[in-house]
């Protein structure tokens, strides 16, 4: 896996000691503008926090980017390899194999259950026009005599979740379509998340993101999987690939897979 590290300079340095100092994943801006750098660039320095111990899933995760960035995807199965053998969990090694365009394999069961919504989610015009609308009132709503008082108010964390559990739904075919992007828009402003921290939550990790939605209540975890039916369901095509994140996510945050008759 580590193969890049004959070609360590002294720039590299400053970037790397940056790391070991603050911690990898320390800072999600920074996080996020890693990407400045040059694929081969983020290789090498990615390998030599690795080989100095730094081993969690942010690295892990942006590694496989740039292993997949010049056409090592060999490379990036290996570090997944890797996750996968050390505990990582499932969510976050299938969201990292998406990146290589390698789909999840999953329980003929699960299969099974899956296909019987289908149905509900190739109608899209009144699901998504009704539903949807009237889940977001639940969702943005302050509790008040008229709902229980566990049921409507979502904390920022939570908030924070959803738009990442929601956009990992959508981008996961690798385009996103306008009509996902209007549920994405429709769910900021609801929230009323800026912009910047619409792109805080997008760029979470899963597994932090995860952490959040295991400790919602049932009901807030039906209505999650509401949304995410709907947004599978936004662009009129059942993708293989959304199904298998939608049963990893099922089962890596306990949440109900719909009982279809």
């Amino acid at each position: 896996m580590i193969s890049y590290q004959d070609k360590l300079k002294e720039k590299h340095l400053p970037i790397i000691n940056f790391f070991k100092e603050k911690g990898f994943g320390s800072s999600m801006p920074i996080l996020n503008r890693f990407s400045y750098l040059k694929p081969i660039d983020r290789c090498i320095i990615l390998e030599k926090l690795f080989v100095d111990g730094i081993r969690n899933i942010y690295l892990l995760d942006k590694l496989v980017l740039a292993y997949v960035k010049i056409g090592r995807q060999d490379l990036g199965m290996k570090v997944i390899d890797y996750a996968r053998k050390t505990g990582e969990s499932e969510v976050n090694c299938s969201g990292m194999e998406f990146k290589l365009d390698i789909g999840i394999p999953h329980k003929k069961t699960d299969s099974e259950r899956l296909a019987k919504i289908k149905d509900k989610l190739s109608d899209t015009n009144d699901f998504m026009e009704n539903k949807f609308l009237n889940l977001l009132k639940t969702f943005v709503t302050k509790p008040n005599k008229d709902y229980e008082s566990n049921l409507s108010y979502y904390s920022s964390n939570e908030k924070m979740a959803i738009i990442k559990i929601l956009f990992d739904m959508a981008a996961i075919d690798e385009k996103i379509d306008v009509r996902e992007k209007n549920i994405l828009k429709i769910i900021k402003d609801n929230f009323k998340t800026t912009t910047y921290d619409f792109n805080e939550a997008c760029s979470m990790m899963p597994n932090v993101a995860l952490d959040v939605i295991k400790k919602m209540n049932l009901t807030k975890k039906k209505q999650l999987v509401d949304l995410v039916t709907i947004m599978i369901a936004a662009d009129e095509v059942v993708d293989q690939k959304e199904m298998n994140l939608f049963i990893a996510l099922c089962q890596e945050a306990n949440l109900p897979i719909p009982n279809q008759k």
